[in-house]
């Protein structure tokens, strides 16, 4: 035989209520979840919004970096252009140089095709 306990009308009540109360913290830890989640959704888009700014300013400096980049190898270039033709002058005053002492030293002169000899 089976046994069925009986149920009093405040117990169900109360049953009823207990379960409602539940049901109203799960509510409320639900929408609790949701605001974080929403925080959390707007804080990703901020830190997305944050990376693509950087992404922007990495682009902005590697150009400028590839500019000055081009900048320094002009520079290099006019430098060698410009010892080469200091080297080219130092070699002309040592040939006017060489010159000179021939002109003052008639009496030993040194061979120099620039300087033929006058006689």
């Amino acid at each position: 035989m089976q046994h069925q306990s009986w149920v009093s009308p405040a117990q169900t009540q109360l049953i009823q209520l207990t379960q409602l109360t539940q049901l109203t913290q799960l509510q409320t830890q639900l929408t609790q979840l949701q605001t974080q989640l929403t925080q959390l959704q707007t804080q990703l888009t901020q830190l997305h919004t944050q990376v693509t700014h950087l992404q922007t300013q990495v682009t902005q400096l590697q150009t400028q970096l590839t500019w000055l980049h081009t900048q320094v190898t002009q520079l290099q270039t006019q430098v060698t252009q410009l010892q080469t033709q200091v080297t080219q002058l130092q070699t002309q005053l040592t040939q006017l140089q060489t010159g000179l002492t021939q002109l003052q030293n008639p009496a030993h002169p040194a061979p120099n095709p620039n300087f033929p000899n006058i006689t």
